[in-house]
């Protein structure tokens, strides 16, 4: 499996699309569901999501407690696993036809100064990350990633939607 990775995470600014697919705080207006960013329509960076996730410096008012349903725009989410009835609840966002298409899990190290650095090897931080693609619409994906430190599960996983181009609307209904 491989990994696309690109540390040139810059939002767009001002995307018309972008505001008229997704111009609130909070997706769908859904105060459980605040939106953590949005308009990258390329993979995060996994080692970037990694340290958010692991030192907890997700801002308590961009935590959604429960999983978005029938996205169909570029948008990034950090859902709180403890407010899920099954951390497995994660993938059940209503949206037929997402396929597996890359599972990778990554090994971290803190250094001396609390940093993460990437090894080969496993280690007490793990940082797994699966990618999906629709099978109809093929330039529309999803990535989670879950971490776990010294063999404890973190509480928080990271979802992100995007397309590979300009987004649009998929009508979820047909599929």
């Amino acid at each position: 499996d491989s990994e696309t990775e690109n540390s040139d995470s810059v939002e767009d600014e001002g995307d018309e699309v972008n505001e008229k697919i997704l111009p609130e705080k909070y997706f769908k207006g859904n105060l459980s569901l605040p939106v953590y960013g949005r308009g990258k329509n390329k993979p995060c960076e996994t080692k970037e999501v990694a340290v958010l996730l692991i030192t907890g410096g997700i801002p308590v008012e961009k935590i959604s407690t429960s999983v978005p349903a029938y996205v169909s725009c570029n948008v990034e989410f950090v859902v709180d696993l403890r407010k899920l009835g099954d951390r497995r609840d994660i993938r059940a966002d209503g949206i037929h036809g997402l396929v597996r298409s890359a599972t990778k899990t990554l090994y971290f190290l803190e250094d001396e100064e609390s940093e993460l650095v990437t090894t080969k090897s496993a280690s007490n931080i793990s940082v797994q990350r699966i990618i999906y693609c629709h099978k109809e619409f093929r330039d529309f994906h999803k990535v989670i990633i879950m971490a776990t430190k010294n063999k404890k599960e973190i509480p928080f996983a990271y979802i992100q939607y995007y397309f590979d181009n300009e987004e649009y609307q998929i009508d979820f209904n047909r599929n």
